[in-house]
């Protein structure tokens, strides 16, 4: 909902996500068919999230970074390894926004309803998936630990560098959108007088999304061994 009500100001960028290894090997079945080209990517990308004014925007989950460096590192020719390092040389004067949720049990909930049915994203002129989902215990506390190693990787990021990034919760964007835009537009001193327009995509959770969260509280954590953190996660 948030990148989603960027793009309505039509001056803060088109945050969007485009280092998802699925989205990528998808880019490379096209580039073999002799659709595209490699380096194309880079610049297409920015043309696509970046508005006339010259904002541009980016939405990058923890687990698409190790492919966000990758490719900037291909692009620029240079031995690019770490996440520091590929934002400094593309995103000069970057500045980072840090949405999280203080619901992290819903946030799982959702996360795990999304991975089965295959839907992220519902617009409001649209309507959802119709799809028989089941209630689990374990794919819930799955996503749930994947959203606390994520939050985890970027306090990391922000702590080693020394960076106070803006910080958004999904609440407050429910609860008042037009007051979080206007602090997006004071970090990127942009007016704050310009006019937002409603999200067009919508809330998914529903009765049922709380129906499970509260039967995952009732039956509590599970203990799972620790996952290691992989290559897709860059270093820092």
């Amino acid at each position: 909902m948030l990148c989603s009500s960027l793009m309505q100001t039509g001056i803060t960028g088109n945050p969007a996500e485009f280092f998802n290894p699925p989205l990528l090997n998808q880019l490379y079945t096209i580039q073999r068919l002799g659709l595209g080209k490699d380096e194309e990517f880079i610049p297409k990308m920015f043309e696509t999230i970046t508005t006339q004014n010259g904002v541009a925007g980016l939405k990058l989950p923890a687990h698409h970074t190790g492919f966000f460096v990758e490719k900037i590192a291909e692009y620029m020719g240079l031995p690019v390894s770490t996440l520091y390092s590929a934002i400094d040389h593309i995103f000069p004067n970057v500045r980072y926004i840090f949405l999280t949720r203080n619901d992290k049990v819903a946030q799982a909930v959702s996360y795990f309803r999304a991975n089965v049915t295959g839907e992220w994203t519902r617009y409001t002129d649209g309507v959802g998936k119709a799809a028989f989902v089941q209630f689990h215990h374990l794919g819930i506390e799955t996503c749930l630990r994947r959203i606390e190693r994520s939050n985890a990787y970027w306090e990391s990021y922000f702590n080693l560098h020394g960076i106070s990034p803006l910080r958004i919760t999904y609440e407050e964007l429910l609860g008042d959108f037009e007051s979080v835009i206007s602090r997006v537009h004071r970090l990127l001193n942009l007016p704050i007088d310009t006019p937002s327009l409603l999200p067009t995509t919508i809330r998914m959770g529903d009765s049922k999304s709380k129906e499970w969260a509260e039967e995952f509280r009732r039956l509590g954590r599970i203990d799972l061994p620790q996952i290691p953190q992989t290559d897709i996660w860059a270093k820092f």
